[in-house]
């Protein structure tokens, strides 16, 4: 069986496994794309992602469901922790099937399918996006910089303004010459 096929089956079963299965299915899963690319998994070092699990497996038990279970006098609800760590491995096997399949598609037949779509111009827009996507991601790293020395406290200001300096950001970005140009 083709890798592509098996690693699509995975991302759809890792979608709707239930809690029951999914000690058997998401070891053996992880363990299978590892085998293909252990290169898919480098997003489990990044902060990102460990304020992620730090959400869904504190956060949550404490708001979410009855409260069953008391550590260190917090109450913390068994069914949200498990909820949780069932979403945990969801996205541990999710985000790299989704990152080989995008490695290995073959680019004619993806435009063939967004031409089916009714859009157009797949090459050109692919080409602007793989430009424009890391320099949108240098431009939030430095909005963020420049916002710990401003001190913005408020979540609609500081929301605001990183809308207002991403399209900024974006608007900066010719096309024509696919560099930026400084505003």
């Amino acid at each position: 069986m083709n890798n592509k096929y098996l690693v699509t089956i995975i991302f759809i079963a890792a979608l709707f496994i239930p809690l029951d299965f999914s000690f058997y299915f998401f070891p053996t899963a992880i363990l299978y794309l590892i085998f293909l690319d252990i290169h898919l998994f480098h997003f489990l070092r990044g902060i990102s992602f460990l304020l992620f699990i730090l959400i869904l497996l504190i956060v949550q038990p404490m708001i979410i469901g009855e409260k069953d279970f008391l550590l260190m006098g917090i109450k913390f609800s068994t069914a949200g922790f498990y909820n949780g760590l069932l979403m945990i491995f969801r996205a541990v096997v999710m985000i790299p099937a989704i990152n080989y399949l995008s490695k290995t598609a073959n680019r004619k037949k993806l435009q063939s399918l967004f031409t089916k779509l009714g859009i157009e111009n797949y090459d050109e827009i692919l080409d602007h996006s793989q430009i424009l996507f890391p320099l949108l991601k240098v431009k939030t790293r430095e909005f963020f910089t420049t916002v710990e020395r401003k001190k913005i406290f408020n979540p609609i200001e500081l929301t605001a303004q990183l809308l207002a300096f991403l399209i900024k950001a974006a608007h900066s970005y010719n096309p024509k010459t696919k560099k930026e140009t400084v505003l």
